[in-house]
Parts: structure tokens; sequence; C-alpha cells
């Protein structure tokens, strides 16, 4: 027989255990002196194993059983033990002592009723009962019964707890402090004690004693998680950030479930203003419940600052169906309404807790909001309100300002304008406000005395010497002004509004070489509107190449910034990158949260790759916000705009009506939205109107003579549209240029097209339209060398119209790479009539015929009377053997009129007609 040396262990394990089993002959009552040694000694857990020891030996061994149940009471073990205790009451404990303990036990797991129910009725109450009675009815709510019961017994520990806790009820934390100090002298190790003072220590901004407090709470094992988020809360109320993170780390790393340490973790990172991080620890929490109120309420101001305005307003929307009351969440809220024009929303979250409330930045916020939707007297009261709670604000004072002036209350405003100045320390909005009021009405002394005045309470500053310069500004005295903005840059040389407002007068006086250098310079050392701004002088100048650097540079220097993105995206579109524009949109979308601007953008880059299906989606998320911003004349007429490039004409419609309604009187970009509108709904009459109005105004800007010349077009009469256009383009307007080149494209005047065309290109070498127009010129030309040459120069590009023209080139040539650059121009705009049609007609020329037809098909069927298209579409039918419908397509092809293949057409058709 043999055996493994694995059987031989386990044998002589098993030995073991039976002698040394054989060998304990130590007893129940032993084991009981033992636990309570232990006890004495302040060893919990040891205590604990001799009493389980006992009651292995003897089950019925009431001591012990009513010892473990108070061991387990101490590690706050509730249930476990009012078991324990039970089961010692049944086995014949019934001292007070195992009684109160039973009793405090359930009183502990909310059975209030049951522990009343056990007391009430006696009238022979030991003291710890009574007291056990009175802690029932603090429970409850009943403070005075629980005083009456507890007032006299102060020689017992809970006694003193429960008076304790009376006085922080009642806010009296000294009072609550002072007593659960007496009854931690009677037991130092009373936990209930321990936390309940240091809770009170948080209270009176006790926090470094807080700390100490629950440091020792957690030597009892039971309070050992509630003592450590203790102290996470107690390095919160001293502001100490970095401690409470370390806290809050090393407990989520032990208890990775704890979402108590998650959401505290959130908070901490969020009060040190690291958003992403704060997100991330919340984040654990949601992920096991998205119920729990607090990290609801945390996590809307996270992803506010982290610019998630829609996931913000859902967690408030939500945490406010719970908590309706909650003037934070409401005022957190109502900041989101006010960002996306929504001002109807923040008078209906803000004016339900105005009456009950004496915070000021409320009254301040509900007053902004009257003001923006015309309820000028209620707006007056409740800025008044603000004002009146928080006198030294001089922004309240600068807003009931506003309100008294759209009222027609100049004196009232410029005596609260007044008042503001003397309590700004350091700003300077409210004189800039009563300078200009005071400009406005001509008196232009006044207004010099507050920028004076401004100077000298500021004298470092470049703001005052920038109001100087804008007031000359306003009196047409630009030397002066000049004077003014130059002396604002030496206090700071970075002061970007200075820079902007010589550069303006600049190119008012033909020279804008100084501010030019003067931004360049603000820009080489990273200031963010000077980035941008130089944008924009480069696109006004027709140096794209140069702005479309710039912007490249701006979202480098700036990832963060939404303008920047978007401002990248409109130059990549202009350039004909689409791809690279429809990216850059999307970051402006995540980093600045949705907006009016990412989205016109987004809508024109659909509508350049012929995704009108994607415009519509778009359009469709414009107007939910437009909700928000019905009252703001521009924005309405902005989205207006955009309905119009997408010929939804009666939406346009109603969104100028709404714009209109929004202001006194529509502004010129209106009017000139409406003449588009009617030129569009082929309303010539009442276009003219518009522009005649625009005109009557003064109004005569590059704007309204294209209009004025589209009208020419659009009543047929080209010579006096090619008039409006070429003094346009006379007085070096781009744009008329275009509009020149595409009406003689449209006369066929091919050479005239192509002088004009390469005329202003030599200033503007980077305008992808006019090199558009020149290489179609150029087509029609027959050279098509030098179109094929310009198009190539523009490449690489996802431009489909570029793509395609030069697809078209290619497959003319015989060269190859015509199925390629199709192929592309396809996939940037998907079911384009004209890119199907050059691709379908490649693949046929290619061989390749059924595929061919698919695209020539679809492109037939939207192209009904395009001559060229059908003719392609009948050589297709035919080289695939569908020879009755390659007849159609050819007659009809011929019936629509001339084209280029029409000689072609012919001859195939007498050849299928010979057959048939």
């Amino acid at each position: 027989m043999s055996f493994s040396i694995r059987n031989l262990k386990f044998s002589v394990v098993m030995c073991l255990l039976v002698a040394l089993t054989a060998c304990d002959n130590t007893t129940p009552d032993e084991h009981l002196a033992l636990a309570e040694e232990h006890l004495a000694n302040a060893k919990p857990q040891a205590a604990f194993i001799e009493l389980k020891n006992a009651i292995a030996k003897d089950p019925r061994h009431a001591p012990a059983r009513a010892l473990l149940g108070k061991t387990r009471a101490m590690q706050m073990d509730y249930a476990g033990a009012s078991n324990d205790l039970d089961k010692a009451i049944d086995n014949g404990d019934d001292s007070v002592e195992t009684r109160v303990a039973y009793l405090r036990s359930r009183l502990r797991q909310g059975e209030i009723n049951e522990v009343v129910g056990a007391l009430e009725d006696r009238t022979d109450l030991a003291p710890p009962e009574q007291v056990m009675l009175g802690e029932a009815y603090l429970s409850a709510g009943d403070v005075a019964k629980a005083k009456e019961l507890i007032a006299d017994k102060l020689n017992l520990k809970e006694g003193l707890l429960n008076l304790a806790q009376i006085s922080f009820l009642e806010n009296d934390a000294n009072k609550a402090l002072a007593y659960a100090n007496q009854a931690l002298k009677k037991d130092s190790s009373y936990i209930e004690a321990l936390l309940l003072k240091a809770e009170v220590q948080l209270v009176l901004q006790q926090s470094s004693e807080a700390v100490e407090t629950f440091n020792i709470a957690q030597r009892n094992p039971g309070a050992r998680t509630i003592s450590r988020l203790g102290v996470i809360r107690a390095h919160l109320v001293g502001n100490d950030l970095e401690a409470a993170l370390s806290s809050a780390q090393s407990l989520t790393n032990q208890a990775k479930g704890l979402l108590e340490a998650h959401y505290l973790k959130g908070l901490v990172l969020f009060r040190m203003e690291r958003w992403e991080e704060a997100e991330d620890a919340l984040n654990a929490v949601e992920l096991e419940t998205r119920e729990h109120l607090p990290t609801m309420h945390l996590m809307a101001a996270v992803k506010y600052q982290l610019g998630k305005l829609a996931e913000a307003q859902d967690r408030l929307e939500r945490y406010l169906s719970e908590d309706g009351s909650n003037v934070s969440a409401r005022k957190l809220l109502a900041s989101i309404a006010n960002q996306q024009g929504d001002f109807q929303e923040v008078v209906s979250l803000l004016e339900p807790i105005s009456l009950q409330q004496s915070d000021p930045q409320v009254w301040a916020m509900l007053g902004s909001a009257l003001l923006q939707v015309a309820e000028h007297d209620s707006a007056t009261q409740a800025l008044e309100k603000a004002v009146s709670l928080a006198p030294d604000m001089a922004a309240f004072r600068n807003q009931l300002a506003l309100s008294l002036l759209t009222a027609g209350d100049r004196d009232g405003a410029v005596a609260e304008l007044e008042n503001a100045i003397e309590v700004e320390d350091g700003f300077f909005q409210s004189d800039y406000m009563l300078a200009l009021v005071r400009a406005r009405e001509g008196d232009m002394t006044g207004a010099l005395e507050v920028v004076d005045g401004l100077i000298e309470r500021m004298p470092d500053s470049p703001v005052g010497y920038n109001l100087l310069g804008n007031i000359n500004m306003a009196a047409d005295r630009k030397e002066a002004a000049k004077t003014a903005f130059r002396e604002a840059l030496t206090k700071d040389q970075d002061f970007f509004p200075a820079a902007r407002s010589l550069m303006i007068i600049g190119r008012q006086e033909g020279d804008a070489a100084e501010g030019y250098a003067l931004l360049q310079g603000m820009s080489d050392r990273g200031v963010e509107n000077a980035v941008l701004g130089l944008i924009d002088l480069k696109v006004s100048d027709s140096k794209f190449n140069e702005a479309l650097q710039q912007a490249k540079t701006a979202v480098e220097l700036f990832p963060e910034s939404a303008p920047a993105w978007t401002g990248l995206s409109r130059l990549q579109m202009a350039m004909g990158q689409l791809d690279p524009a429809a990216s850059s949109i999307e970051t402006a979308l995540r980093v600045g949260g949705p907006n009016l601007d990412t989205y016109l953008t987004q809508v024109d880059i659909a509508l350049r790759r012929g995704k009108g299906d994607v415009a519509s989606k778009v359009l469709n998320e414009i107007d939910l916000l437009a909700k928000g911003l019905n009252h703001d004349p521009q924005a309405m007429a902005r989205i207006a705009q955009a309905h119009l490039r997408m010929n939804n004409l009666s939406t346009a419609r109603r969104f100028f009506q709404q714009s209109i309604k929004a202001s006194d009187e529509p502004s010129g970009d209106v009017l000139v939205g409406m003449a588009k509108l009617e030129l569009a709904d082929n309303n010539f009459s009442r276009a003219q109107q518009h522009i005649d109005a625009l005109v009557a105004r003064g109004l005569t800007t590059e704007q309204v003579g294209l209009l004025q010349g589209d009208l020419h077009i659009a009543r047929d009469n080209f010579e006096a549209a090619h008039a409006q256009f070429s003094a346009l383009a006379d007085q070096g307007s781009r744009t008329g240029a275009t509009r020149l080149v595409m009406l003689m494209l449209q006369r066929e005047e091919f050479s005239q097209a192509l002088a004009t065309a390469n005329k202003f290109l030599e200033e503007a070498q980077d305008d992808r339209l006019l090199q558009n127009l020149r290489s179609t010129a150029l087509v029609h030309l027959g050279d098509l060398a030098a179109a094929k040459s310009q198009y190539e120069s523009m490449m690489p590009t996802s431009d489909p119209v570029v793509l395609n023209n030069l697809a078209w080139i290619y497959m003319r040539e015989g060269d190859p790479k015509a199925l390629e650059v199709a192929e592309q121009a396809n996939k940037a705009a998907p079911n384009n009539p004209d890119i199907e049609d050059t691709l379908g007609w490649i693949l046929v020329q290619e061989g390749r015929v059924d595929e061919g037809l698919r695209f020539l098909e679809s492109s037939a069927s939207t192209r009904p009377d395009n001559g060229s298209v059908q003719y392609h579409l009948g050589i297709a039918y035919q080289r695939a053997g569908k020879l009755r419908q390659a007849e159609r397509a050819l007659k009809r092809a011929l019936s629509l009129g001339s084209f280029d293949e029409m000689d072609d057409a012919e001859s195939v058709l007498n050849s299928l007609s010979a057959q048939s």
C-alpha cells in the first residue's frame, strides 16, 4: 500500500487539530472573563473571539450572549447586537442593562414605535430605561418629551449624549460640544459621542479638532468607514484640499464600491477646479446609481464648468423634480438658460423663489432676465431689491441703471451709475456706461469729466485712456483718439481693445500699418484676441492662405477656444477643405458646447458637401435653440438666413418676422435678408421695396449693391446687372468681381470672364471661388491644360466642385486618374447629380457599364432637363444592350436643346433607329 506526501500532510494537520481541541479545557465562564479583560484593555476583536468560543461551548450562556451583543453594538453592528441580546434575554438575562442595550440596538435600526411601545406605558422605569424612552422620543422628533425624560439623568453617558443631540438640533453647538465632552469623560471610547463631537466641531469650523476626533473614532472597527469619510469632510471645512484629496484617494482605493467616498473625492476635485478629474470621480457613483441626489447636483455643476450645458441641464432638471426648492440648483439652471438666451425660462425658475430669498444674486439675475423679456417695471423692482441687499455691488447698480435707461428714467440711471462709481474698487464698467450716456446726449464735457475721474482713480490702468479714445472717436476727433489709445498701450502693451481701435482708424485713413504691427506683436506674445483678430484682418485683405495658417496657430495656442476652432473651420470650408472643416467644427462643439455660431457653420459645411439631410438635422437643432433666443433680433435673423439658404422660405419668413418683432425697427441685415427672401420667392417688387428702404436709410453698402444686381438678373436685366457688379468691382469689392465673372460666364462672355478673374486674382491669389470661375472660363475657351493646372494647384482638397471638374478634364484627356478623382468627389458630396454624371460616364468609358448606369440613372432622375446627362444615360443603355431605353433617353436629350455632344447623340440615335 502506498500514499502520497499530500495525504501525509493532511493527516498530520488533522491530528494536530484533534490534539489542540482535546487540550482546550477552558470553560465558558473563563472565556467570558478573558473577554471582559480584553474589553477593559480596548481590544474588542479579541473579546469577540473569546465570546464566540464561550457560546460555542454553551449556546445558552446568557452573560456571554449579552456581552457579545453589547460588543457588536459598540462596533455599530446593530442587527447582530439585537439578535444576541434577544437570545440573552430568552436565556434568563433580565437585567436593565441588557434590556436597554437590546432596545437601543432596535432603535438604531429605525424601530422607534417598537421601543416606545415597550416603555411608555410603564410607571416603574429605571433611569437607563427612562433615558432610552427619551432617546426614542428624540428619534421621533418630539424634543420636548425627550428633554423632560432626560434632563435629570446627567449621571448617565447616554443622557449626556442625548442632551448634546438636542442642543445640536437647537443650533447651540457650543452647548452640544460641552455635553458630548462630558459623555466622553464617562467613557472615552463612547463611539456615538465621538462621532457627534466631530460633527459639532465641523459646525464650529474646528476642522483640525474634528480630524483628531474622527481619527480617534476610527479605532472602533464599526465606525472606521464613517470616520474616514468624516476626515475628508473636515479637511474640506478647513480648506486643506490636498489633505482632503489624499484621504479621499486612499479611501476610494481601499473601498472601490463606497459611493460616498467617490462623491467626496469629486467634491474635493471640484473645489480644486480640476473639472475633468471631478467628472471621473462622480462617474464612479453614476455607474452604480443615477439617483444619488448630491452627486446629481454636483455633477451638474461640474458639467457646467466643462461647458457641457445639455448634460448639466438634464441633471438639474432631474434634481429639481426631487428637491424643487433648492436655490443653488435653480440658480445654476437659470444661469444655463441665461447663456442660452432663454430669458423667459430664467424668470420661470427664479420668480417662484424670489420673494423668500435674501440672495441678491437671485434678484439680480431675475431682474436682468425680466429686462430682456421687456417687463421693465418688474425688472426695475427686482434690480432695486438686489441693490438694497448688496448696496456695494456696482454690477447690480449698473444693471439697474440699464433698466432705468430702458424705461426712460435718465436721471435715475445716472444717479445709480454715479453711486456705482463710488463703490467700485478696481472696476470701471460704471464709468464706461456713464461716460457713454453723457456722450450720446452730446455732453462731451460731462463725459470727459467721468473719464478724468477714472484715470485719476486708476492711473496705471489702460481702461481710462481707452475710454478717452472711444469718446474722442465718437466725436470724430481721430488724432486725439489715437493719442489716447497709444497711451493705453503704454500702460499695457497687450491691451487688445486699444490696438483694435488703432487698426480701425488706420484702415479708415488708408494706413493700417501701426494697428497691424500692434496686433502682430500681441499675437506673437500669445494674446488670444489678437491671434483671432489677425485672422479676420487677413480674410478682409483676401490673404486666405495666411489666414488659414493663423487659424491653425490659434487652435494650437488655444485648444479649448471654440471661437478659434470655428474660425479655422470656416476658413477650411472657404479653401475647399470640407472634411477638415467638418472635423474642426465638431471640435468647436465639443469644447464650447452647442451654440448658434457652430451650428450655422455646420449647416454651411453640409450644404457645401451636398448633404442637405445633414443640414436639415442641424437646422432642427438650431430651431430648438431658437426657443431661448426669440428676444434676440440678430439671432433670429441669422437663423432665418440659414433657412433661406436651404430654400425653406416660409420658415425663413417666420424667423425674419420674429426678428422684426424683437427690435424697435428692422436692422439693415434683416432688410437685406427679407429682400433675398422675396427675391427667392419671385416677389420682385417687394424685394425692390426692401432695397429702397435700405438706400433711404443711407445704407448703400456692398451687400445692398450685390442684392440690387441679383434683382436685375432675376428680372433678366443683364445689362443693368453687369453695370451694377462692374461698379462694385471697380470699388474693390471681391464679391462684386465674383458676381461679375459669374454673369459673364452665364452670358458666354468667356474671354471677358477670364480677364476679370485674372485681374482680381492678382490681388487675391488665394480666392478659391475666383480660381474655380477662372478654370471654368478656360474650359469653355478650350484651354484644358491651363484649367487643369489651376485645379491641380488647388489640390489636395475635399471641395467636390474642384474634384469633379478636374476629374472631367482628366476624362477628356484620357488620364487614368479621372476615376480616382471622380470617386473622391462623390465621397465628398454623395448624391450630387453633376458628380454622379461625371463618375457614371467615366465608369461607362472604362467598360464598367452596370456600375456607371447606377450613377447615371440617379443623375438623370434628378436632372431630367439636362441634355448632356440624358445623352450619357442613352449611351450607357446602348452599351448595356437596353436599346429601347437608349433610344428614349437619346430622343429626350435631343429634345432639350443644344449640348456639347448633340452631334454624337443624333448619330447614335440614327444608328439605333436603323437597327430597329
